[in-house]
């Protein structure tokens, strides 16, 4: 029964992850979108007297900013290891395992060093 009431959790954080994810994405759209708007504006109302170029790097920064931080997101990922023991935080050691680990084995090396 106990194992139910858990997969009912783990699956509604799964939902509300996914909808904080989705939150994000659509702000870094429109976020994105208010940079490309500003630029076209620019473009077509300012720049042939190049008048408002403050327009310009504000429009710039708007735009771009979402592109670099999902790129760096997703090359931080790529770049991770991949392997399940990495992400899964019941298989991450503790510092007493190590210390437990070390004494059992009966050295005085710690256990990372073997």
């Amino acid at each position: 029964m106990g194992s139910s009431n858990e997969t009912v959790g783990q699956e509604e954080a799964g939902k509300k992850g996914r909808r904080w994810i989705g939150c994000g994405c659509g702000w870094a759209f429109a976020v994105s979108m208010t940079g490309g708007l500003m630029l076209g504006w620019w473009e077509h109302q300012y720049h042939p007297g190049n008048r408002q170029l403050w327009m310009v790097p504000v429009g710039l920064i708007l735009f771009l900013t979402p592109l670099f931080a999902w790129l760096s997101l997703v090359i931080s990922d790529l770049c991770s290891s991949s392997s399940p023991k990495d992400h899964h935080p019941s298989l991450v050691p503790t510092p007493h395992a190590s210390i437990e680990v070390a004494v059992a084995g009966g050295g005085s090396t710690p256990a990372c060093a073997r």
